[in-house]
């Protein structure tokens, strides 16, 4: 059974794990938010039914 004693960790330059978790999962489900798939295209990007039937 492994204690507190196994373990053993390693840093060099900068230890703050904690921010840079947090902006790499900000910035990877935002890029996820941007891309378009095609069956997201059609429903993101189609008139509502109250445009569609209207001569505006």
């Amino acid at each position: 059974m492994a204690t507190i004693n196994d373990c053993y960790t390693s840093a060099r330059d900068c230890t703050a794990t904690l921010d840079n978790f947090a902006k790499v999962t900000f910035d990877d489900i935002s890029r996820t938010y941007s891309y378009l798939t095609p069956i997201s295209g059609k429903r993101l990007f189609t008139k509502e039914p109250y445009q569609e039937f209207t001569d505006h």
